[in-house]
């Protein structure tokens, strides 16, 4: 069978191979945007502010910086360790005008997680805020004696004299060269260091504008909570600003009321959020008391959300568009255009301008149109490889690179929109059945008193078979003494509501919150049931030993 390509309907964006990210962005203006008008701000402290124009001269001189105070060179990694702040941004901007690469790290890691961050990417600098400060210590206490231990630096490093021109690629293939390393969510196992090439950002920033330019231009004002360090911030809040000129705000400490007040004391145009502050909107009366009549709308990025939940934040949200988008560390993949978001309820969107996509079976052949498969993508989205890790780079790319295998399960419909069922992983398999969990925490989430869902598999012997077991969080209202009673009411709801096959076997249980990424995605492998499971392996390993 030929393979059935799914292409993007939006217009195709030429992406130079021959510029960094900074030569390209100082050539652009997309918008015409004044170079004096604010593109990011600290909330925390407001006074904190970088313009369109100035975005470069700060690069510069903190380019100069890392190269003369420092002795950095060009290709070298460093890292960066801290809040959303404006300290973090100039870090980020300067270290890719000398050509330096840029690694992002979640600011609460410990110091376990941190050697296996120091391991994977090698930095020869780590740029670290004073409250983290104590886990990089110990942390490079505990590192490998034969490792490189790289230098400690405040994250507030500044420098006065600028480099006068941004690093230049326009000898060389920009597509080979790394610019910025975020680490993948880690759902399926350690985060991998995901190399991605100026060629890979300057393509995020384009095919983004191209294929939903009324979402990313200089009108749109926005409060930014979600991680800096990974590709959601990354791409979102630190380089669509630089290059269409929208307003971000950043937020440093998330908090629900907090980061809504915030939106509704400046205006915002559109909400960014990550699932789990989706659903408590949703799921919360306060939000009718608040002012967000200047929202047009809300894009949830992390995980797809539940038709249920979208019906409410459009009932509670008169007018607004409740979109949704899909991509992952290693590349940026679909968006769904407010004008669409009515209409297609539930989807992620079209394929964003310059990517392809197929749908294929386990044995890599394409499935007819509307079935299910795995989703395959390609185009100058995907990432280089992860660093220092080959055998995960053949794994996740089909022969030659030129296709990337991305665990996902979904469809495309009719009309190109595609539709995500689940990670290819999480599927659980009850006697010949398939079962998405994402489908049945769906079903868990539309009962008024649950807040949080995971679903995931449980091995049955006497049945000899995978079978679906659940957990929930529930809403503040409900006391210790009832839970009990609620979580039985939840379950026996839930199994009127889904096929045979589908019930939740292994029971319902209750946690007080669940486990997930700083981006809101759900850790299905932290769940108890294959904490378990992964424990009970290895014991049975070690006894054989």
């Amino acid at each position: 069978m030929a393979a059935n390509i799914y292409k993007s309907s939006y217009p195709r964006v030429v992406v130079p191979t021959n510029e960094s990210i900074w030569q390209f962005l100082v050539a652009s203006n997309i918008d015409d945007v004044s170079p004096r008008k604010v593109v990011l701000q600290e909330y925390e402290r407001p006074e904190r502010t970088l313009t369109y124009g100035g975005a470069s001269q700060v690069a510069a001189r903190g380019g100069s910086g890392l190269q003369r105070v420092l002795g950095l060179r060009s290709e070298d990694t460093i890292m960066l360790m801290g809040t959303n702040t404006l300290d973090w941004v100039e870090l980020a901007i300067s270290a890719i005008w000398a050509g330096i690469t840029f690694a992002g790290v979640n600011c609460l890691a410990s110091p376990q997680e941190l050697i296996h961050y120091i391991t994977a990417t090698e930095p020869k600098a780590i740029f670290v805020e004073p409250a983290f400060m104590s886990n990089v210590s110990k942390a490079l206490e505990l590192l490998p004696k034969a490792l490189f231990k790289p230098t400690v630096v405040g994250i507030d490093f500044t420098s006065s004299q600028a480099t006068a021109l941004p690093f230049d690629l326009s000898r060389r293939d920009n597509r080979k060269v790394v610019a910025a390393i975020v680490f993948s969510s880690g759902t399926s196992g350690k985060p991998k260091a995901v190399m991605l090439s100026h060629h890979n950002l300057i393509n995020a920033v384009v095919s983004l504008r191209s294929s939903a330019p009324e979402m990313y231009n200089q009108n749109q004002t926005e409060v930014f909570y979600a991680p800096l360090c990974h590709i959601y911030g990354l791409i979102t809040a630190l380089l669509a600003p630089l290059f269409s000129g929208c307003f971000v705000v950043l937020m440093r400490k998330y908090d629900l009321k907090g980061y809504i007040q915030a939106c509704s004391q400046l205006r915002a145009t559109l909400l960014k959020v990550v699932p789990p502050t989706a659903v408590a909107l949703a799921k919360d009366p306060w939000l009718a008391t608040q002012d967000l009549t200047s929202v047009n709308t809300i894009m949830c990025a992390g995980a797809v959300l539940a038709p249920e939940i979208i019906a409410r934040l459009e009932e509670l949200m008169k007018g607004v568009c409740i979109t949704q988008a899909y991509g992952m560390s290693e590349c940026v993949i679909t968006t769904l255009k407010p004008e669409a978001s009515k209409r297609k309820p539930g989807s992620v969107g079209k394929i964003l301008a310059n990517s392809d996509i197929r749908i294929v079976d386990d044995d890599l052949r394409d499935v007819s149109p509307g079935e299910s498969g795995e989703i395959i993508v390609r185009g100058p989205s995907l990432f280089i490889g992860y660093k220092n890790n080959p055998e995960a780079t053949a794994e996740a790319f089909l022969d030659g690179k030129e296709w990337m295998k991305t665990g996902d399960v979904g469809r495309i419909d009719e009309e190109g929109f595609l539709y995500l069922t689940d990670r290819k992983k999480d599927l659980i398999k009850y006697r010949g059945h398939q079962v998405p969990p994402a489908e049945l925490e769906d079903v868990l989430l539309s009962h008024d008193l649950v807040t949080e869902a995971g679903v995931c598999a449980k091995w049955d012997d006497d049945q000899g078979t995978e079978i679906p077991v659940g957990y929930v969080s529930l809403s503040p209202k409900v006391p210790a003494q009832d839970r009990e009673r609620v979580i039985a009411e939840v379950k026996e709801s839930h199994d009127k509501h889904v096929a045979s096959y589908k019930k939740l076997r292994g029971g319902l249980f209750y946690l007080p919150t669940l486990p997930r990424t700083p981006t809101g995605k759900l850790l299905r492998r932290e769940l108890p049931a294959r904490k378990q499971a992964v424990n009970a392996a290895t014991r049975k390993t070690q006894s054989k030993l």
